[in-house]
């Protein structure tokens, strides 16, 4: 019987993992199959706290994507300030502040960033997040997938 239980615990743990749950931060993924524009989405679940101000990195791989542009999401539109810079084919920054009044609240979720991208390559990939700054630091992140399929 002990037996049963620990395995369950585990197969709920892993399952827990694998979809994501209590994930603070993600990436959306995507699936396509030919030379298209794709657009991934940045978004908070749950927050744990208020969110004034907040710094995050997206890295992804310029052999099969090419950043184009971003747009900021709802739960973000109150930020006075607000950006998404490539500094590097293959990395993304974004990060915005506000003031007390306009911040995501805590327990608040929404979208922050939807980030465009064209394919160049048929091959499967990983957005990954990273360098979570200021709010949005010690939060839990789930990174985004690109699957390409052929015809």
């Amino acid at each position: 019987m002990r037996l049963i239980v620990t395995f369950l615990v585990i197969f709920w743990l892993l399952c827990a993992a694998r979809f994501g749950y209590g994930q603070n931060l993600m990436i959306n993924n995507q699936k396509g199959n030919q030379k298209e524009t794709l657009m991934f989405t940045v978004s908070v679940k749950n927050t744990p706290n208020s969110v004034q101000s907040f710094g995050f990195e997206v890295y992804y791989d310029p052999q099969i994507l090419e950043y184009i542009r971003y747009e900021k999401g709802k739960i973000a539109e109150g930020y006075k300030f607000f950006d998404c810079v490539q500094i590097k084919p293959g990395l993304l920054r974004c990060g915005g502040f506000t003031d007390r009044v306009k911040n995501i609240p805590a327990g608040q979720s929404g979208e922050v960033v939807n980030i465009y991208f064209q394919k160049l390559n048929c091959r499967n990939t990983i957005l990954s997040l990273q360098n979570l700054v200021d709010d949005l630091k010690g939060w839990k992140v789930a990174d985004g997938r690109f699957t390409c399929w052929r015809n």
